[in-house]
């Protein structure tokens, strides 16, 4: 375990048997509204829940780690190693953009439970996440003007047996971030975010 963790928020709600792990996308760090939101809907659920930076977000630096993520991912890791994460009986990664691949790459690597793990991608990014071994439950959400592909390409990464719990849904006419792709104004962000089974 590396010495330093990033900026993170945990909230640990003692009767709580699910940890959210929230997880921001490259332009979402912990402190902007679309973060803050998360964390108060997860609050709200009666949910036990660790939100993060990645430690890019942190240096202030303008690219993640590089293509395989490996310092995020090894991130990750640690944060859910010092929350005791393994001491939930369900684990829902909910990861924005950035996040999702991230998150997508950490189960794949970590071999982890699908019974214990379940992922909600916000904005999935087409040829960059890979869930196609996950058999956990996965949910995305995606805007159908979203310039990383809308919910018919996403739809295309999950081609699989129909035994897999895969629940893709559409935002109307927003783009990546859930915003109005004509006056930028992120009218749909709550649209996405009561989608998410907290």
């Amino acid at each position: 375990m590396s010495t330093k963790l990033p900026t993170f928020d945990y909230y640990h709600n003692p009767t709580a048997d699910t940890l959210n792990v929230l997880l921001p996308g490259f332009n979402t760090p912990i402190d902007t509204d679309f973060m803050q939101r998360l964390i108060k809907r997860s609050i709200a659920a009666g949910r036990s829940h660790v939100a993060m930076n990645f430690p890019f977000q942190d240096r202030k630096a303008k690219e993640s780690s590089g293509d395989k993520l490996k310092e995020e991912q090894e991130t990750l890791k640690e944060v859910l190693e010092f929350v005791h994460a393994d001491d939930y009986k369900t684990i829902q990664l909910i990861a924005k953009s950035l996040g999702g691949v991230v998150a997508s790459f950490y189960l794949k690597n970590e071999k982890k439970d699908p019974k214990k793990y379940k992922i909600t991608i916000l904005g999935y990014i087409v040829g960059s996440v890979d869930l196609k071994t996950f058999q956990g439950s996965i949910r995305i959400i995606q805007g159908d003007l979203d310039p990383y592909g809308n919910i018919d390409k996403v739809g295309a990464d999950f081609i699989t047996p129909a035994t897999r719990d895969i629940n893709l849904i559409k935002v109307a006419n927003a783009d990546h971030s859930f915003r109005n792709v004509v006056t930028q104004n992120p009218e749909y962000v709550d649209e996405a975010l009561n989608n998410v089974a907290f």
